[in-house]
């Protein structure tokens, strides 16, 4: 397996020091003590994996990843106490791609960080293969307009959630007027701002079923779809399959490349 760079958020340096020296034949370890210093690394490294322990603030930590496009497809692996069950399903709920419990077991950690990042790989392939990181590679986005688009999109996925985002809710909150905040979108994009948001949903959502196992309810809440139903009108016509249909291409592709 080729070197990789693996974000490890903990607090313990014992600890720190025995995942580092079970992963060092497979990956550079960043160990990292806090959560603001962790994204600070998150924009400035390029990460195949983050290892967190499941206390104090890693939980929001997860889910600013997941909820973030450029970040989203990095696995997360959290490290939790045994029996804890119900902080396992709080995790995975927050869209943790597994738990591990401590004491970590040196072969059991490699054996599962050479998992995660195996299919990472696959599902990097599978998305660029299908266009979905389409528009951030998108060579027809105008340099000048680069700063913008970015803020753009991460304002999107922030508010990915909220059924009510809107081209006034985005203006306002990049503090631009209506008008203009729409002719750039549609300058930029060749889509309308309504489009590009129901867009950047489903391609989230797509990400969702192909990499986690939130019930597909779930995953069309949480792109911010009112009903189930028009999240499986909206999604057929984008994909051609159903959500549920596209699921299981997405797992038996997976399958077969193993």
């Amino acid at each position: 397996m080729s070197r990789h760079c693996v974000l490890l958020v903990a607090s313990g340096r014992t600890e720190c020091s025995i995942l580092a020296t079970g992963l060092k034949d497979v990956a550079d370890v960043l160990s990292i003590k806090n959560t603001a210093d962790a994204l600070h690394v998150l924009e400035t490294r390029i990460i195949h994996l983050i290892i967190v322990e499941a206390s104090g603030n890693n939980h929001d930590l997860c889910g600013r990843i997941k909820g973030v496009f450029q970040y989203a497809h990095i696995p997360v692996l959290v490290l939790i106490h045994r029996d804890a069950l119900s902080t396992r399903l709080q995790w995975l709920r927050v869209g943790a791609d597994a738990c591990l419990d401590t004491p970590v077991f040196p072969p059991h950690l490699l054996a599962q960080v050479e998992n995660l990042l195996a299919n990472r790989a696959r599902l990097k392939d599978h998305f660029e293969t299908f266009g979905l990181l389409q528009r951030k590679n998108d060579p027809a986005v105008p340099g000048p307009d680069t700063v913008l688009w970015e803020r753009l999109n991460r304002l999107i996925m922030l508010q990915l959630s909220n059924a009510t985002l809107d081209v006034s809710l985005l203006a306002r909150e990049l503090h631009m007027s209506r008008p203009t905040l729409y002719r750039k979108i549609t300058e930029i994009s060749n889509m309308t701002p309504a489009a590009l948001i129901t867009q950047t949903r489903l391609d989230k959502a797509a990400l969702l079923l192909a990499t986690t196992g939130h019930p597909v309810t779930e995953v069309s809440r949480m792109v911010g779809f009112c009903t189930r139903n028009g999240f499986g009108k909206a999604f057929s016509r984008r994909f051609g399959v159903t959500p549920s249909e596209y699921r299981r291409k997405t797992i038996a592709a997976r399958e077969t490349r193993i």
